[in-house]
């Protein structure tokens, strides 16, 4: 059975796990590609203040956000919605914990999920070059503009990213990534296994060129 590949990201009220909170997950599933991808977005009330350095990231303030639920209310749903899916994250390490930190105040188990690091695979693809979403934008031509981060829209930024990296480049090869959740009770390393991999690489390639 060919497995679900979701690209994922947050936006927080900061950036620490610990002290600050999600509000905001997007997702976007592109197993059966761009042009069939289906989407997940979230905003969150933080119930608590929004710094006005995070809101020069991402525009949102804390008097939007009072208009929609708290953390809890949108927990069933998006588990649903990643249920065994392997999830594909620029900078895997702190969405991760953000989204653990929040599943474990609510007695929630960590997530299980497999992850892809993109962050990872650009370094070692792009060696000594930046490699945040907008310079992978620009250098894979991506014309998706923002003015404020967001993780809906950062996670479809990322989708068409991920699928440029294995259908405009040679010599790239899925790679095994592993994550250190340094904050969860499991300190779970989450790795791809080599027949999940070759399942990847299967469905990139069936992928229609995005851009």
């Amino acid at each position: 059975m060919t497995k679900r590949l979701i690209c994922l990201d947050t936006e927080t009220t900061g950036f620490s796990h610990e002290y600050d909170r999600i509000i905001e997950i997007g997702c976007v599933d592109i197993t059966n590609g761009w042009e069939k991808r289906e989407s997940f977005q979230r905003y969150i009330n933080p119930e608590r203040s929004v710094p006005s350095a995070a809101m020069e990231v991402h525009g949102l303030s804390q008097e939007f956000l009072k208009q929609f639920d708290p953390f809890p209310a949108h927990i069933d749903d998006f588990l649903e919605f990643i249920e065994g899916a392997i999830l594909i994250i620029h900078n895997a390490n702190f969405d991760i914990s953000f989204l653990n930190a929040e599943l474990k105040r609510y007695s929630k188990d960590p997530l299980k999920n497999e992850v892809i690091d993109t962050l990872k695979l650009a370094k070692e693809q792009f060696p000594g070059k930046k490699v945040n979403l907008n310079a992978l934008k620009d250098y894979f031509n991506i014309n998706i503009q923002r003015e404020y981060h967001g993780a809906l829209l950062d996670s479809e930024i990322l989708a068409q990213i991920y699928i440029a990296m294995h259908t405009t480049q040679t010599g790239l090869e899925l790679k095994t990534t592993q994550i250190t959740v340094s904050t969860e009770p499991s300190k779970k390393l989450l790795i791809l296994s080599q027949e999940e991999i070759t399942e990847n690489n299967a469905i990139i390639n069936s992928i229609k060129k995005a851009i």
